[in-house]
């Protein structure tokens, strides 16, 4: 009895064993009827998981995403880490994606700087003399004082030019005199010309030397007449004051042009050329433009600033610009015809940048592009990365930018690139 007992024992043992392990056995079969969904959060793409929750870092739905298998068709071209080519189909109409076509386009740059507007140096006038003398009257006795070409400036006395005035006045009663002996009549209508002469070097005009020929008389003062139209900016003399020759007595300037010197960077000299267009704004009179054109590009570049000077005149007919006021002026230049994409078009990771292009089957590629210039007029110079024809997504779009990161993750997932 007490050895059937222990046979019974053995068997129940036994028994269990064998459900033991083969329970064990049927859970490590994979189940061919599972699924082969993926669960993530659409904010937290580093978030995975087989099954349906909660992503713990937002508390958001875990939303599945079913895997894809990648385009063989598009082996060529390099994908970029961190994404992976999309197929939207139906849900490219859904999202309103747009596109455009990548070809050549004008990059325009508009340059902003500031400016300071200075008198125009090459209408800027010292006025001095080639006698000396004494000043017996000022009529411009005041600094900012207009004057026009040919109104008085003074009148002086000078020993030294009415002297030249009165052998100017013998040498014309001399070739009457001696009109009936040509050698003579000859040698004094020369030294005539060269006594007139003489007068105007001093500042006479030609209508004053007509005028002491005339009247065969010489004054005690001689008046001097403006030789240039402008604005008094500079005064040194005052009536009874002694001058000497050379003596700088006033400067004239003209304002009817001025100058505005803007300061300009090193990336931007490539472009900026004399002759170009430039516009100048004042901010406090209404923004008012003011057309001209660059004169001069300085030779220079400021150690301080790594900034250029660049000059260009302005009409300034109405006075308004005057020295010494600043405001902006505006450069407007082409960088050229250039493959290119709009602004709008191109993804930035930070360190790359990069587009989506369209292929026949409807599936988007990321693409790495170069670019160079970026024009006022929205579009970015494409250096390499595209080419002419192709269709791009544009504008950008980040439904499709997290599409192609989240695919690009639950790839690297499976193939255990991510843990």
């Amino acid at each position: 009895m007490k050895k059937l007992f222990i046979i019974i024992i053995v068997i129940i043992i036994v028994i269990a064993a064998i459900v033991f392990f083969f329970s064990n056995y049927r859970q490590n079969i994979p189940d061919k009827n599972a699924s082969n969904v993926t669960y993530t959060c659409p904010m937290h793409p580093q978030i995975t998981s087989d099954k349906p929750g909660s992503c713990p870092i937002c508390g958001m739905d875990l939303v599945p995403v079913v895997e894809e298998k990648k385009n063989e068709s598009h082996k060529e071209h390099q994908e970029i880490a961190g994404y992976t080519s999309i197929s939207l189909g139906e849900k490219a109409r859904i999202l309103g994606i747009t596109y455009e076509t990548v070809g050549i386009k004008d990059i325009v740059k508009i340059l902003r700087t500031s400016a300071t507007i200075v008198a125009n140096e090459e209408k800027t006038y010292k006025i001095s003399f080639r006698i000396s003398g004494w000043v017996d009257k000022l009529f411009v006795n005041k600094t900012g004082q207009f004057i026009s070409k040919g109104e008085p400036l003074l009148s002086l006395y000078s020993p030294e030019l009415y002297a030249a005035v009165s052998e100017y006045i013998s040498i014309i009663n001399s070739i009457e005199t001696l009109s009936n002996n040509q050698t003579v009549a000859d040698t004094l209508v020369n030294l005539k010309k060269s006594s007139k002469e003489k007068l105007l070097l001093y500042g006479l005009t030609e209508k004053q030397v007509n005028e002491i020929e005339t009247k065969k008389e010489a004054t005690r003062t001689v008046t001097i007449y403006s030789p240039y139209t402008g604005y008094i900016i500079d005064k040194n003399i005052f009536e009874g004051q002694k001058v000497n020759s050379n003596d700088i007595l006033m400067t004239i300037v003209d304002l009817t042009t001025v100058w505005a010197i803007a300061e300009v960077y090193q990336p931007d000299l490539l472009y900026i050329k004399p002759g170009m267009p430039a516009t100048l704004s004042i901010s406090y009179w209404g923004n008012k433009e003011y057309r001209g054109n660059v004169q001069f590009v300085y030779p220079f570049v400021n150690e301080q600033s790594r900034t250029v000077k660049v000059r260009a005149v302005f009409y300034n007919n109405a006075l308004e610009l005057k020295p010494g006021l600043y405001g902006e002026i505006m450069l407007r230049y082409s960088a050229g015809k250039h493959l290119a994409v709009s602004e709008q078009a191109v993804f930035k990771t930070g360190e790359k940048n990069y587009v989506f292009v369209k292929h026949g089957d409807d599936t988007l590629m990321p693409q790495e592009v170069v670019l160079g210039a970026l024009g006022d007029n929205g579009y970015y110079e494409v250096q390499k990365g595209v080419r002419k024809g192709d269709v791009i997504v544009s504008p950008a779009n980040f439904l499709i930018d997290s599409e192609s990161q989240l695919k690009a993750v639950f790839s690297n997932v499976k193939e255990g690139h991510v843990h």
